[in-house]
């Protein structure tokens, strides 16, 4: 979902602990910097990334008649050009470790850029393309429409071999989260695998609703239970979001809806109680969903003058995960808007306030205690990852109560076999808030 953990834990080594995003309860954001339009207007995605080593982070922001930008945005209230690649298409983009995969929304060969050098970043590869793309926090990339096709980006990040496919002339786009793959499949409906095995997806349901014009976007709750759908060619009266019940995602339950007669939905992901939506010429909008079957619209920017639904100028993607509580929105003729949370401390933030326990012992070589605490009820992971950036033990996973609780490791990986002795990090990740902390291990 964000920047790859890779590039996080690196900071994190860095600077001692990661400070959590500060995305606040009342979903409030201010326009705090925008970019100037280049003359070309066709503007297309963005998504975020920051470096591993000097700690700056950029906005990636498509353009296709100029290129991929590279935005430094480390000051929001200062965004400016760092760089710009225009040999690899830019429709829509996902970064993974150093790289940014890419497609041109047909059916072009994706580009993979390296971003080690911001200042000159550079084509190293590509992969068979598509109209749009998704990498999942284990490295495998899944590339919409025509059909599915996924790769695993872990055995050759430069030319990544397919693993499995959806063969189709449908789809459009998909998300993973929490080893479920939400499949938005355009005009064939929307459709649930588990895919906690990434080479063997096992199908869990579907929705296959006629009043749903095109399956083109969505995400799941916090708490998995519900998932919003975005129909971008939705017409009043039919709802341009509907809110569905997955907690049995074999026969799901249409329980709610978003709709506006002026304009049409793209795309839009949730964090904590709240579903950022980039609403093409309503611009961008922010709902509590913190009640999934009732959302309410809590803050809005309109980033297009235009009012015309069934138009699709406008918000085209939205960030909403950047460094505390940054969302980059790219407006179609607009550019690259940058908001920030408004830090009011009105009502519970999204798990804000976490902490880890120092690892007891720590050098070890049979075991350690890793105990976290939550001040607020979270979905939380207690991860152990190695030098390299690969997650070597999940210790906790899953919906916590507001407290303490408590974590063993016994130095073994996954499948039961003891890693070596050597350096290893423990991340824990609760709603927007991380921590990391250092063991080592002493055979």
């Amino acid at each position: 979902m964000r920047a790859s953990f890779r590039t996080r834990l690196i900071l994190a080594v860095l600077t001692t602990a990661l400070t959590p995003s500060a995305a606040l309860a009342d979903g409030q954001y201010d326009l705090v910097g925008q970019l100037p339009v280049v003359p070309q207007i066709n503007y297309t995605d963005v998504w975020g990334w920051s470096h591993p080593t000097s700690g700056r982070h950029y906005a990636l922001v498509g353009n296709n008649a100029t290129g991929l930008h590279i935005i430094d945005v480390t000051d929001p209230t200062n965004p400016f050009e760092a760089s710009r690649i225009n040999t690899v298409p830019r429709y829509e983009m996902k970064t993974w470790q150093n790289y940014v995969y890419t497609v041109d929304g047909l059916t072009g060969p994706g580009g993979i850029t390296d971003l080690t050098n911001p200042a000159l970043p550079e084509k190293v590869g590509s992969f068979p393309g598509g109209h749009t793309l998704w990498i999942d926090d284990e490295g495998f990339l899944y590339v919409s429409l025509p059909g599915l096709k996924v790769y695993d980006l872990n055995i050759n990040p430069l030319a990544p071999p397919l693993v499995w496919e959806i063969p189709s002339t449908d789809g459009h786009d998909c998300v993973v989260v929490d080893d479920v793959l939400y499949l938005f499949f355009g005009y064939s409906g929307t459709f649930l695998f588990d895919v906690s095995n990434r080479h063997v997806p096992v199908y869990l349901g579907g929705i296959t609703d006629p009043a749903i014009e095109y399956n083109h976007h969505g995400w799941p709750s916090q708490d998995r239970t519900h998932l919003f759908i975005l129909d971008e060619f939705a017409l009043s009266p039919a709802p341009d979001i509907t809110v569905w019940n997955i907690t049995d995602p074999a026969a799901p339950v249409k329980v709610g809806s978003i709709s506006d007669p002026t304009s049409s939905a793209h795309n839009g992901f949730v964090i904590g109680n709240y579903l950022y939506v980039a609403y093409y010429n309503s611009g961008f909008r922010v709902y509590d969903v913190s009640t999934p079957s009732q959302p309410v619209m809590v803050d809005e920017y309109d980033t297009n003058a235009l009012q015309v639904e069934g138009n699709f100028d406008g918000a085209w993607g939205v960030y909403p995960f950047g460094p505390n509580g940054t969302v980059y929105v790219n407006d179609r003729p607009n550019g690259l808007f940058v908001f920030q949370a408004v830090p009011t401390g009105v009502g519970p933030p999204l798990a804000r306030s976490i902490a880890m326990d120092a690892a007891r012992p720590n050098p070890f070589s049979a075991s350690t205690r890793l105990g976290f605490t939550l001040e607020y009820a979270a979905e939380a992971s207690l991860e152990v990852y190695d030098i390299a950036g690969r997650r070597v033990r999940t210790l906790a996973r899953g919906q916590r109560a507001a407290g303490h609780h408590d974590a063993a490791w016994d130095g073994k990986d996954d499948a039961g076999r003891e890693v070596a002795s050597g350096v290893y990090f423990v991340r824990l990740r609760a709603g927007s808030a991380e921590r990391v902390q250092k063991t080592v291990i002493v055979r």
